[in-house]
């Protein structure tokens, strides 16, 4: 991946929603079509939404570094249990 790449937000978000969306067997239309929508990105007021994002940052840093690298490793397996950055509390 470059950078510009990751510059192109809504290419790389809209990518990996489809990617996610086939990896659970859900329709590529569950969100509607992904490609024709507006990304709109934003703050957030709430501290307690913020502090969410941020462990889940952390976990994700965790566990990428546990793996060996980003190249090593598979977003798939993020929360999944037993996985790299589990918290234990599933659903």
């Amino acid at each position: 991946m470059r950078a510009v790449d990751l510059r192109a937000t809504r290419r790389l978000v809209t990518g990996l929603a489809e990617r996610e969306l086939r990896r659970e067997g859900l329709p590529p239309a569950t969100f509607g079509n992904l490609r024709s929508q507006e990304l709109i990105l934003a703050k957030t007021a709430d501290r307690r939404v913020l502090g969410c994002m941020n462990d889940m940052a952390f976990l994700g840093e965790v566990a990428i570094s546990d793996a060996g690298g980003l190249a090593h490793f598979d977003l798939g397996e993020l929360g999944a249990p037993g996985a790299p950055g589990d918290t234990g509390l599933h659903s």
